[in-house]
C-alpha cells in the first residue's frame, strides 16, 4: 500500500517503447493505481498520440516538465489515475533537460502517484537513471542488429553506477521485424563478432 516505485522505460527506435508505457500505465490505473508519466522523449509521440486534437489543454499542461521544473503541478490528464508530464508544444517553449532539475521533479510528485513511469529514448539524460529508479525496461523488437545501441547504453549506465539488477528486457514480439527466423539461428549457432 505504502509502496512508491519509479520505473524507466527506453529502446531503440520504432521498437514500441510508447506503447508499452501507454499500456503499463492504462492497465495499473485501471487497477486502482495513480500513476504519472514523464515524457522525457524527442518526439513526444505519447502526447500526440493521446492528446491530438484536445482543444481544452492549457499551455501549463501542454508544457506540464516545464511546469514541473517551476514546482508546478498541472499534468495531462489522460484518465482517471492516468496523468502525463511532458513538453508538447515545443514551438512554443524550450525544454533543456540541462536545466531540468530531475531529483525536484520527483520529490514533488511522488506522494501524489503510486507509480512513476519515465519514458526515454536513446538521447535522453541516462545519468538520472542512477537514483531512485527502481526498475530499468529494456524495449527491443525482434531486429537483433537494434539491441547494439541499447547495449552501448547499458554499458555506460554501469560505468555511471547503476546496479544491473534494475534491467529487464522486453521483446515486443508484435513489432515487424526484418530480420528472418533462420537469420537469428544463424547468429547464435555461429555468431558475429559485432552482434554478441
Amino acid at each position: 500500500e505504502d509502496y512508491k516505485k519509479v520505473a524507466a522505460f527506453t529502446g531503440s527506435h520504432s521498437s514500441g517503447v510508447t506503447t508499452m508505457v501507454d499500456m503499463v500505465a492504462t492497465e495499473l490505473s485501471q487497477r486502482g493505481k495513480k500513476v504519472a508519466v514523464l515524457d522525457f522523449t524527442l518526439n513526444k509521440s505519447l502526447f500526440y498520440m493521446k492528446c491530438w486534437g484536445k482543444e481544452d489543454l492549457t499551455y501549463g499542461m501542454k508544457n506540464s516538465l516545464v511546469s514541473l521544473n517551476d514546482g508546478k503541478i498541472e499534468p495531462v490528464v489522460i484518465g482517471e489515475g492516468y496523468h502525463l508530464f511532458t513538453v508538447g508544444s515545443l514551438g512554443e517553449t524550450s525544454f533543456d533537460e540541462d536545466s531540468f532539475n530531475f531529483y525536484k521533479a520527483l520529490e514533488l510528485i511522488r506522494y501524489n502517484y503510486d507509480i512513476i513511469l519515465l519514458e526515454f529514448d536513446m538521447e535522453s539524460r541516462y545519468k538520472w537513471l542512477s537514483f531512485g529508479v527502481s526498475s530499468i525496461y529494456l524495449v527491443n523488437d525482434l531486429n537483433v542488429v537494434n539491441m547494439i545501441p541499447i547495449k552501448r547504453n547499458v554499458k555506460e549506465l554501469v560505468k555511471m553506477g547503476v546496479n544491473q539488477k534494475k534491467f529487464h528486457l522486453i521483446v515486443n514480439k508484435y513489432i515487424k521485424s526484418k530480420t528472418k527466423a533462420e537469420d537469428m539461428l544463424a547468429c547464435i549457432t555461429s555468431p558475429l563478432p559485432h552482434l554478441e
